[in-house]
């Protein structure tokens, strides 16, 4: 990758694009596996995109939490089509900033992006954007509950909601796709009413055998279904 992105790196907004749309990628990202993905205008995680493809079910709209600087929203707003939606949420600023200029670029009128973070329950907390050596964390930006500080550390205060609160009551839901950064179970106890009516297949990435062992969508009765890229594929099972 790198020989084709160097030119690139001294831009402060870098724009691209693939087969799926228009991309403006903020510099400080540009190093990030995603990004470079993009910026050799190839698709990321090409192989979830396919399974959503091929298992989107027209009845119900997406939901897609950490959706970073919209990386995935040009094809998912795709794949959504005109009756369907796509609702994004991302709690970094910064990322919420760039998604939101994605939205504009690709005129994706079907997708609702809100700046919060997702959780069991509506509370305030913290969001780590640079790790212990002052370094940009980008897509692991993640949330920890202490508001004690590392040197190099920084971290911004934020809002967690609730699925449940978010989404507009009665909208079906066919597929709810995770990157919280091991945040996973808690959105997914703030989505429990989803869950029980809609039974949405749910993409949630690094969340293992170990992790659903012991996770509340194994007491709905999901099961493991398959892997894509770096997502661990789990579906609801009439036992």
């Amino acid at each position: 990758y790198y020989p084709y992105l160097a030119k690139y790196f001294s831009r402060k907004e870098i724009e691209t694009e693939n087969i799926n749309g228009k991309y403006i990628i903020p510099r400080i990202y540009a190093h990030s596996r995603s990004a470079r993905f993009f910026l050799c205008r190839e698709v990321y995680e090409s192989e979830t995109i396919n399974y959503i493809k091929k298992n989107f079910n027209y009845n119900g709209s997406i939901i897609h939490a950490g959706c970073y600087w919209g990386d995935h929203l040009p094809a998912l707003s795709k794949i959504a089509g005109k009756n369907l939606n796509v609702y994004a949420f991302e709690p970094n600023d910064l990322s919420f900033k760039f998604a939101n200029k994605k939205i504009k670029l690709n005129n994706l009128f079907n997708i609702v992006i809100k700046n919060c973070g997702l959780g069991e329950k509506k509370k305030s907390t913290f969001l780590k954007v640079l790790d212990e050596k002052g370094n940009i964390l980008g897509g692991m930006t993640r949330i920890e509950e202490s508001d004690n500080f590392e040197i190099g550390e920084k971290k911004h205060k934020i809002e967690i909601e609730t699925l449940d609160s978010q989404i507009p009551e009665n909208t079906a839901i066919s597929i709810i796709f995770l990157d919280v950064e091991s945040y996973e179970e808690n959105v997914l106890r703030g989505a429990i009413n989803i869950l029980k009516k809609y039974r949405p297949i749910l993409i949630l990435e690094h969340f293992e055998k170990k992790n659903f062992e012991k996770s509340i969508i194994k007491t709905l009765n999901y099961s493991f279904e398959t892997r894509c890229d770096n997502n661990y594929i789990y579906s609801f099972k009439i036992h």
